[in-house]
């Protein structure tokens, strides 16, 4: 399989699990590369990047036993995690609108993803 199949392999994954947990090892496999360093960290996030899909921590851990978390970029979710990693005035305001949104649901994931991180 190339790598490109195994990124969209990993695309369709983050599909149907929003918050898709991952160790650094199996992303290094996937880049094609043996050993983790800030070369391939970059490597993997700009390929990530380019399958619209966003990791945290950011930046990506160079252990490869250290779990990240993937999410789709453009999403509900996504915009939640850059009002909480990237604080703004409008962040604030989303974050206080989904504090008092019924749907309890978006908060729920949004505490699981922050507490992994």
């Amino acid at each position: 399989m190339s790598k490109s199949d195994y990124y969209r392999k990993l695309s369709a994954r983050v599909d149907q699990e929003p918050i898709t947990v991952i160790e650094m090892r199996e992303l290094r496999d996937i880049f094609g590369a043996t050993r983790l360093g800030a070369a391939v960290t970059e490597g993997i996030a700009k390929d990530l990047a380019g399958y619209g899909i966003g990791h945290l921590p950011d930046p990506l851990p160079l252990y490869q036993d250290e779990e990240v978390r993937l999410f789709r970029r453009g999403t509900r979710l996504a915009d939640l995690i850059e009002a909480v990693t990237e604080p703004s005035g409008g962040g604030d305001e989303l974050l206080a609108a989904y504090a008092n949104n019924s749907d309890g649901q978006i908060v729920e994931a949004l505490r699981a993803l922050l507490d992994g991180h």
